[in-house]
């Protein structure tokens, strides 16, 4: 079968998506699926789709029809899309009564979401708040802070609604070229290896880099967990992430490591280069991603990251920081901290 069939049928239901007609979008997605069972993109796109069409219980089924897909072989799985189907959890509302909370006491931590970028991003959120709190914050008391540019009441009220445990905390973020970035000479749209991307993008990206760890809110936290609006938790999480980093000495919590496209970062491995000109600091846990003094492009993906808030403030960072910001290719290019 000619491996274009499936992706043809999977951009038929973007522009289905694209013109509204969420049921037509759907019913195409679906059919990429049958042809291609492992496409991590598929999966991916049918969820986004049962979730913005506000079946909460099909877009779960396809997410947890995506992890089965990627612990047995695909031979197993002969058709994911029934698969998907027959799973669809009944999901009802969860119940915090009589749950015994994680051992140990609390690290001194916040989760935080920044949101949103368009309303499909906007109704995720609430999926992943509800899970959020299903999983995990039913036995612990972290605080939850939304960073967002311009939200309104009435969409503080309706996110806020979903948690039943705890307040959230919405925090205003406003976004700036550094005084050194003359923005006349910033493309609008940054164009690499067919992607595109706005100036708001790129913010976000030195935001997360820097801003983050600068506003106010911060100061009372020693961690912080950042999860994205399609970051989903699929099952009870049996552990405290932020304890485990504190009581094991680590700074750093990720998910997943994944190669990034150079095509997007040219130019971000020579500045790197240029700041450590005796190499790079030994790195047990990363050598093999830097053989014979070369990056072979792996990075973190950073919608599930889990880290202590000084090793970003402190001098080590801050300063190899400066060099990056300085050379402008977070706005220049894609260079970022999160793959494209």
């Amino acid at each position: 079968m000619d491996d274009r069939e499936h992706m043809a049928w999977l951009n038929l239901g973007m522009v289905y998506k694209a013109v509204g007609r969420r049921s037509d979008a759907i019913g195409a997605v679906r059919q990429a699926l049958r042809i291609e069972n492992g496409n991590r993109d598929v999966y991916y796109e049918l969820a986004r789709l049962f979730n913005y069409d506000n079946n909460f219980d099909a877009m779960l089924a396809t997410l947890k029809g995506f992890v089965q897909s990627k612990q047995f072989p695909a031979s197993l799985l002969p058709n994911a899309d029934s698969w998907v189907q027959r799973n669809i959890i009944r999901t009802v509302a969860p119940r915090f009564d009589g749950l015994k909370p994680l051992q140990g006491k609390s690290a001194n931590g916040v989760i935080v979401f920044l949101c949103c970028g368009d309303d499909e991003e906007f109704l995720e959120l609430h999926r992943s708040l509800y899970l959020l709190e299903r999983f995990f914050l039913a036995t612990k008391r972290y605080q939850v802070v939304i960073l967002h540019e311009g939200l309104d009441k009435g969409e503080k009220e309706s996110l806020s609604s979903v948690l039943k445990t705890r307040e959230l905390q919405f925090e205003l973020v406003n976004f700036k070229f550094p005084a050194f970035v003359d923005e006349s000479k910033v493309p609008a749209k940054l164009h690499r290896a067919g992607h595109a991307w706005s100036v708001g993008y790129r913010h976000m990206s030195r935001f997360f880099c820097k801003g983050l760890f600068e506003m106010e809110f911060m100061e009372k936290f020693d961690w912080y967990w950042r999860l994205d609006a399609d970051s989903m938790i699929l099952g009870s999480v049996k552990y405290d992430p932020f304890e485990t980093l504190a009581s094991s000495n680590k700074d750093y919590g990720y998910n997943l490591i994944t190669i990034e496209d150079k095509e997007v970062i040219p130019g971000l491995w020579d500045t790197v280069k240029a700041w450590f000109p005796n190499g790079l600091p030994k790195a047990r846990s990363l050598s093999s991603h830097f053989a014979q003094g070369q990056w072979d492009g792996a990075m973190f993906y950073t919608n599930f990251e889990v880290s202590r808030k000084g090793f970003w403030t402190e001098a080590p960072y801050t300063k190899f920081f400066k060099q990056i910001d300085k050379s402008q290719g977070i706005y220049h290019e894609r260079w970022g901290q999160c793959p494209h």
